[in-house]
């Protein structure tokens, strides 16, 4: 009886361990698989939100990025949840390729930061600044905004020489994109349209503004790329809201704005406020005498190379 009673006893030890033996064993295989679910499922999160902040750089570069080119845009710092997005940048200054500050954003598997502080301003006795790179930002006037002052900077182009810069130019009025072909002179190179304002604001004031790059080399757009830029114009417009309250009081409203003044999608139909365009400073004197040049401001200037022609 007492060996009865022994192996009873052993068997209970034996199922018992095989117990706790197969609940460590699941729990193991249950904790792994959970981890590595989880593991999918904050990779597929980042992965989505690292695709919403390409989307908008993309959409960014499209429509807000005066003569602001992208040379190539990359993931740095990676981490386990997440990652920065980095988009290197440039101007064309006449054939010049001017590097411009990055435009980076954050993102993890629970956000996304579209960091744009690579395009913040700084403000100085009216002239506007990159934050990062200190270059001079070429800037756009309203006429038709309260207390206007007209802006003819590109007068003093006199006391430069062998040079290169772009230059704001804002119209006295809007004209389509075929006029703006024969009024340019030929040694000038159109870099961005600008798609004007039906505002209020001095929008001089803020070195923001929608419009579209033209082809680097010939200055020219295409009905195809003009028509991507409206369609992103009023599928951004709608999803995101950007406006400031000016010292004179009024209210801008940047992507509504735009919206309002890109009401087709036909380039033939379209009309622009202004351009970006560049040249030699000799050139670019010009627009000093053209009627349609109500207002020009200088952007980034540098000088003529050896080794590189300018293109006009």
């Amino acid at each position: 009886m007492n060996d009865f009673d022994a192996d009873l006893k052993r068997l209970a030890r034996k199922s018992k361990a095989k117990r706790w033996l197969y609940t460590v064993l699941i729990s193991l295989v249950t904790g792994l698989l959970l981890l590595v679910i989880s593991y999918a499922g904050v990779q597929l999160l980042a992965r989505r939100n690292y695709q919403r902040l390409d989307a908008n750089f993309i959409t960014q570069e499209l429509i807000q990025s005066p003569n602001i080119l992208t040379s190539s845009r990359v993931l740095a710092n990676n981490g386990v949840f997440g990652a920065e997005l980095v988009s290197d940048r440039y101007k064309n200054i006449d054939g010049y390729q001017v590097a411009w500050a990055q435009k980076r954003g954050e993102f993890d598997w629970l956000h996304l930061n579209a960091e744009t502080s690579s395009d913040g301003v700084d403000q100085n006795n009216g002239t506007l600044r990159n934050r990062v790179n200190r270059e001079k930002i070429p800037t756009f006037t309203n006429p038709r905004a309260k207390g206007y002052r007209t802006k003819r900077e590109v007068s003093t182009l006199k006391q430069t020489t062998n040079m290169v810069a772009e230059v704001a130019v804002t119209f006295d009025r809007p004209y389509t994109y075929r006029e703006i072909q024969t009024m340019l002179p030929a040694n000038l190179l159109i870099n961005w349209y600008w798609s004007g304002t039906s505002s209020r604001a001095n929008v001089d004031r803020l070195g923001t503004y929608i419009g579209v790059n033209a082809n680097e080399t010939s200055g020219k757009l295409t009905a195809a790329a003009y028509r991507e830029f409206v369609n992103q114009v009023h599928r951004f417009g709608q999803a995101n809201q950007l406006s400031w309250t000016l010292e004179d009081g009024v209210t801008y409203k940047l992507y509504q704005d735009a919206v309002k003044q890109t009401p087709t999608t036909e380039l033939k139909q379209a009309q622009f406020g202004g351009l970006i365009v560049s040249g030699r400073t000799e050139n670019l004197l010009q627009l000093q005498n053209l009627a349609w040049a109500k207002s020009t401001v200088i952007g980034t200037m540098i000088p003529v190379r050896g080794d590189i022609k300018p293109l006009k």
